[in-house]
């Protein structure tokens, strides 16, 4: 949902609504319809901002990253890497 939410053309989309929700609420002396479209697309903006100026400290690979202490003991250890099956030795 992040991914959607910080598109470019889904912000482009998002200021098309606000300002054609905008007209259109003006025009039809403020019905529902209108505002529901320009509220929905200013509520997509500001999350949008939000997500792209203040992103979260964690990402999903640091919450299954493994941290492991080799004392010398181990002469290889096998590296295998999240989601690309590549292994290293």
């Amino acid at each position: 949902m992040k991914a959607f939410i910080t598109n470019t053309s889904t912000l482009i989309i998002a200021i098309i609504g606000l300002i054609g929700g905008s007209i259109w609420a003006l025009r039809s002396n403020w019905e529902i319809e209108p505002i529901i479209i320009a509220s929905v697309s200013l509520v997509q903006i500001l999350t949008y901002l939000i997500l792209k100026f203040f992103p979260s400290n964690k990402s999903p690979d640091d919450q299954n990253a493994q941290t492991v202490i080799n004392n010398e003991k181990i002469k290889k250890q096998v590296n295998i890497q999240n989601n690309s099956g590549k292994i290293d030795m």
